[in-house]
């Protein structure tokens, strides 16, 4: 779409019209000669359009709204692909839920992330608002054990932004004790596997 055409699809449905110049047959006259200039031009009050507006980095609904949104994200991402990933079969019972906990507060930074990016100004109440709701019915001690985890990846995707998802890449395959050959070679394809979950939870904040 070109610029010209994503102003007329912001632009409110009525545009301002001078007085006068609504109809140009008013009273049989046909085009009516003050609304053009000697050298044809049309007056810069004619030509004008509605400014497009910036979308709002406040939020316009209530902390309920978006945080039952993500809860339905999560419920709505499979981690089988990432296990999948990092090649962890069923025979790898213990590594694969400790994986899916790393996975979920993974899961959980990248949101934050995207929040974060979007709404500076009110992120830190809508995700205070998720981890007090989500955790609600841990005991005392694995709400604090998961509330820790999530921060990590908070902390850590925070010195990166959404540039470059490497770092968390390599630390994920490396909780695999695994030799170094072996992370390689799934270190990137884990890196794109978290981009597209980050780029999920962006498009669906709301």
């Amino acid at each position: 779409m070109s610029r010209d055409e994503d102003t007329r699809a912001d632009s409110p449905s009525s545009s301002y019209i001078a007085p006068e110049a609504a109809s140009p047959e008013k009273d049989g006259e046909g085009e009516n000669p003050e609304n053009v200039h000697q050298d044809g031009r049309v007056p810069d009050y004619l030509a004008r359009v509605a400014p497009v507006t910036v979308p709002p980095t406040r939020i316009q609904l209530s902390l309920d709204v978006i945080v039952d949104n993500f809860s339905a994200l999560l419920e709505s991402v499979d981690p089988s692909e990432a296990l999948n990933i990092l090649e962890l079969g069923r025979i790898h019972f213990i590594q694969r839920r400790r994986m899916r906990k790393e996975l979920q507060a993974l899961y959980a930074g990248l949101w934050n992330l995207a929040l974060q990016r979007s709404f500076p100004d009110d992120y830190t109440d809508i995700f205070s608002a998720w981890l007090e709701k989500s955790g609600a019915e841990l005991d005392p001690h694995d709400r604090e054990e998961r509330q820790a985890r999530i921060f990590q990846y908070v902390d850590s995707l925070r010195q990166y932004g959404d540039a470059d998802f490497s770092e968390v890449s390599r630390h994920l395959t490396g909780l695999l004790e695994a030799d170094e050959s072996h992370v390689k070679r799934i270190s990137f394809a884990l890196a794109l596997y978290i981009r597209r979950i980050y780029t999920y939870f962006f498009d669906h904040l709301l």
